[in-house]
């Protein structure tokens, strides 16, 4: 079943009213972010001469942007790297000493359909994948929570110091190392699920959509208006229209409200 994008109306108003909330407080920096590369252009004599000259600003214009959002995500994510570096080690040392591997890797859909290995410090036990295929064959209640939300609130795979890891958000640091890597932005839509990895048919679904179009015209990222408008509280079908406000309207100065928010949600330890 093809996962449509929800109108904005009845329940999903609230949803999108958050996302647009973020958009609207930092929509009035766009200008002064752009102003300086959206001048006009000379015409010269030469008709020839002048649409080639059009065409190349217009491009070079396209890119900038593009270029400064890649040069910000290096220079934060190596800087990242750098300050957190006592504790990305001390996060991976008790991992160790929990037992099992200190890294959990998925593959996920990048740009243009690309795909990508994508880190994340584990936070279940060893095991979880055949542990939820029989809990969702058991529970119903269970198997509809994870349809509607593709998450479990109360999921009993998450050991003690993952729980912790989630709800601080630090399970996610190691997805600075695919930003490095150019496979993720700091801000972008969530990365979704490979349709080859199983057990995961709402994000299956997502990728066999038209919605996927839009998606896949963005890097994905650390973080994204999902993350910063109630994740725990928003179904997948709000967080793909939450991807479709971001992808047509991402700008600098949106990135820059919504890295700003991540630290307050981070700091609030709302995440799950």
């Amino acid at each position: 079943m093809a996962v449509t994008v929800a109108q904005e109306h009845g329940s999903t108003g609230w949803f999108r009213s958050k996302g647009q909330n973020v958009i609207h407080e930092y929509e009035h920096l766009e200008g002064a972010v752009y102003s300086q590369y959206l001048g006009s252009a000379r015409m010269s004599t030469n008709p020839l001469a002048s649409g080639i000259k059009i065409q190349s600003k217009a491009r070079a214009r396209a890119d900038l942007p593009a270029l400064i959002k890649r040069g910000l995500d290096v220079a934060v994510s190596l800087a990242l790297l750098i300050l957190l570096a006592p504790m990305l080690m001390m996060i991976a040392a008790a991992l160790r000493i929990e037992g099992g591997p200190v890294l959990f890797t998925q593959s996920r859909v990048g740009r243009a359909d690309s795909r990508f290995a994508c880190f994340k410090f584990r936070t279940m036990r060893p095991g979880a994948e055949a542990h939820l295929e029989a809990l969702l064959a058991a529970d119903p209640v269970a198997s509809a929570e994870w349809a509607a939300h593709q998450k479990l609130r109360n999921d009993p795979r998450i050991t003690p110091l993952g729980r912790f890891l989630r709800q601080s958000s630090l399970d996610e640091l190691p997805q600075l190392i695919n930003v490095l890597r150019g496979e993720m932005s700091m801000v972008g839509p969530r990365p979704i699920i490979a349709p080859e990895v199983e057990g995961y048919p709402a994000d299956h679904a997502y990728h066999a959509s038209p919605a996927f179009a839009v998606y896949a015209r963005c890097m994905p990222g650390v973080t994204g208006l999902w993350q910063v408008s109630g994740r725990h509280e928003t179904t997948h079908r709000h967080r793909i229209e939450l991807d479709q406000v971001y992808a047509k309207r991402r700008s600098l100065a949106l990135d820059v409200g919504i890295l700003w928010r991540t630290v307050r949600v981070v700091l609030a330890r709302t995440g799950v």
